[in-house]
């Protein structure tokens, strides 16, 4: 399913023009397929300004690589990482843009929250097909004249997105990567979305899939810094507390009501709202996320929690994990 329609971006949209034009050309050149997809499209539609640009190669991933060492030859790009094998890569563009640029692909999932195995060539539809949410399934081509041709739409991601919706792509999304839980509890701070009621199901199949439990702990751990990096502490404690995400962590952990309480010294003050830690456009610490996350906890169990989330010893230090 395709939509059109008038899509401006926030900010410097002819910046944003000029940067994709100049992308689509050097694709262009070498007859590859290239689109604007994820959370870049996403925040397209929805006018927000955005500094971090997804782009999609319809291409293998030795294809998509040699598209990204062309790009890092441009006046004012940089390389910064490659992953040979998913054909993955990130650059760092002018205007302080940041860009992930992957081949398309499929993946399938041996087993919950395992890794996937990944084919090395696939069409956009097929790449679409592997997201986590609908609002994310989208894609737009980029050609040497910027954005060209209306918005590819499978599944129905614009109608979410009006409707301010965070919908899985399918019942088993959880099971496969649950990871994507975390992610949900992120979109919804930072975009004011709700989760669609099935996706409580979801969460249930992939508790009873045990894919959790499968999840290594620097996956959980990261998954928690995510929701926690941007602010909006408040909320993001309250929805990580509906989806019960602490109990994953430790039985019986139901996350940091403390915050909004007296001090667990006992000494009658509360500790400052974590939103007014960090200096202005700061994102906190993770040590700081952290010792604040797990404060409430008794010692024993401040332990059972960084061992299962991977501490290292600097941030068990920094936590204020007992050794």
């Amino acid at each position: 399913m395709t939509t059109s329609g008038p899509e401006r971006p926030a900010g410097d949209a002819e910046d944003l023009r000029m940067f994709l034009a100049r992308v689509g050309e050097v694709a262009d050149r070498r007859e590859m397929g290239l689109w604007l997809v994820g959370g870049a499209l996403r925040d397209l539609l929805l006018g927000r300004t955005t500094k971090d640009v997804d782009l999609a190669v319809e291409a293998g991933a030795g294809s998509a690589l040699e598209l990204a060492v062309r790009l890092a030859a441009l006046p004012g790009w940089s390389l910064e990482k490659r992953h040979d094998r998913f054909g993955t890569a990130t650059l760092a563009a002018p205007g302080g843009l940041r860009v992930d640029l992957a081949a398309t692909r499929r993946e399938e999932y041996a087993s919950p929250a395992s890794l996937p195995v990944i084919t090395d060539t696939a069409t956009i539809d097929d790449d679409l097909g592997r997201r986590d949410f609908t609002i994310h399934a989208m894609a737009r081509r980029v050609g040497k004249r910027g954005l060209v041709g209306a918005t590819l739409d499978p599944f129905g991601g614009r109608r979410d997105l009006a409707a301010k919706t965070l919908r899985l792509l399918h019942p088993k999304s959880l099971v496969d990567d649950p990871t994507r839980a975390y992610r949900a509890v992120k979109y919804a701070v930072r975009l004011g979305f709700a989760w669609e009621r099935d996706f409580e199901r979801a969460l249930k199949a992939a508790r009873s899939a045990r894919a959790f439990g499968a999840l290594s702990g620097d996956r959980m751990r990261r998954g928690f810094e995510e929701i926690f990096s941007e602010g909006g502490w408040g909320r993001a404690a309250a929805l990580a507390n509906d989806l019960s995400l602490f109990g994953d962590v430790l039985p019986g952990w139901s996350g940091p009501h403390h915050l909004s309480k007296k001090s667990p010294n006992g000494d009658g003050v509360a500790p400052a709202p974590f939103d007014a830690l960090p200096a202005a456009g700061a994102r906190p610490k993770a040590e700081e996320i952290w010792r604040r996350l797990l404060e409430p906890l008794p010692g024993p169990e401040r332990a059972a929690a960084a061992a299962r989330l991977n501490f290292s010893r600097k941030l068990r230090r920094a936590a204020g994990v007992p050794a």
